[in-house]
């Protein structure tokens, strides 16, 4: 891979992580590289994240009438430190892989 890509192996094994069948990097002989990965897939969800939260209040700031928007705009606050202590990339890494033969888009 490095023949044809100019990235770093945590950054390919992204790709490999978010595939439900072989997300556990068995076949990758270094652990450093693996958890490397998993911390880089949690950053870039945490990212992105935080920005699409960001996007929606400002999008939701802009669509309140300006009377309603001092009483909203302390609700949002408090809605958005609670969104952010979801962390769906530990949970999903935390979930059994599926069968190799499986399907990972049949639900």
């Amino acid at each position: 891979m490095e023949l044809y890509w100019d990235w770093e192996e945590a950054e390919i094994l992204i790709l490999t992580l978010l595939d439900p069948r072989i997300k556990s990097l068995d076949f990758v002989g270094n652990e450093e590289i693996c958890n490397s990965a998993k911390e880089l897939l949690e950053r870039k969800y945490v990212e992105l994240k935080d920005d699409s939260t960001l996007e929606n209040i400002n999008q939701t700031l802009t669509t309140f009438p300006s009377t309603q928007l001092g009483k909203k705009s302390l609700l949002l606050i408090f809605e958005w430190h609670s969104l952010q202590h979801e962390n769906e990339v530990t949970i999903y890494l935390s979930l059994p892989e599926m069968n190799i033969h499986s399907d990972p888009f049949i639900w």
